[in-house]
């Protein structure tokens, strides 16, 4: 039986990286997923990579989902339901970064992060709340950024994630409030090995120093690689999703390596 056994949920922003990685780990517990994302050519294909993990035949679907739509939010809830039963969780993954300062940022570019970053959440919460309070069940989880801590990235960027947790707090105050046994967590990855971070010196950016470089000059950091794998934090992930964080409501859990204590 693994953590999962019995449960159903939906990955946002599941195609690659760390949203890949939680889809693996979920599905080896046990649980049922729809994966959603932008692009469903690659979407598809991280679904086929799921389904192929050791007992996962069928464990996994995927659909289309855009980030600022309701519609597109409660569409994936419901497709949840059918072809599982029941809805139990939700993973908000997807998010854009930065690494520019605030005078070289693109007027649109800030509009796509913030959109993206924090609407995203926000409308994916919305509606799962409204099933989740209703069955007096249900576990959220926001993937944010140690960034939403300590800036070191982009100024928009770490502001959007500083939302994200401050947003995960208010939520999971009201929720506490009502009386209500749905739980929100946030989850804060540090540099983490994804498709994105492998080419993390090839994206143009406008701060002095690399993100890398500067978290390497920190007194805290005592080895070269403080990257984090995908799997580290799905496992982290899979904890806060789970019953076995069932004490936890509004955590805003560092997975750094310690690199920016």
């Amino acid at each position: 039986m693994g953590l999962l056994s019995g449960k159903n949920g939906i990955i946002v922003g599941a195609s690659q990286g760390i949203g890949l990685g939680i889809a693996k780990k979920f599905v080896q517990e046990g649980g049922n997923i729809v994966m959603t994302a932008r692009n469903l050519e690659k979407l598809e294909a991280a679904c086929a990579e799921v389904n192929a993990v050791e007992g996962a035949v069928g464990k996994a679907i995927c659909m289309k989902g855009d980030l600022n739509s309701a519609n597109d939010a409660a569409a994936a809830i419901q497709a949840c339901i059918d072809n599982f039963g029941k809805f139990d969780f939700m993973v908000n993954n997807a998010a854009i970064g930065e690494m520019q300062t605030l005078e070289a940022v693109d007027i649109d570019r800030i509009d796509d992060i913030l959109l993206t970053n924090m609407k995203g959440p926000m409308v994916y919460c919305k509606e799962a709340i409204k099933v989740m309070i209703e069955q007096d069940s249900g576990s959220i989880l926001n993937i944010s950024s140690i960034n939403g801590i300590r800036p070191l990235c982009g100024i928009v960027y770490s502001s959007s994630k500083g939302g994200v947790n401050t947003f995960t707090e208010a939520l999971a105050l009201y929720l506490t409030g009502i009386g209500s046994h749905v739980r929100i967590n946030a989850l804060c990855p540090g540099f983490t090995y994804s498709p994105t971070s492998a080419h993390h010196d090839e994206v143009p950016h406008t701060l002095r120093d690399g993100m890398m470089n500067a978290i390497r000059d920190s007194h805290s950091v005592r080895r070269d690689d403080v990257r984090a794998t995908p799997e580290e934090q799905a496992n982290a992930a899979l904890f806060l999703i789970s019953d076995m964080s069932s004490a936890c409501q509004g955590v805003i859990l560092k997975t750094d390596h310690g690199s920016y204590l």
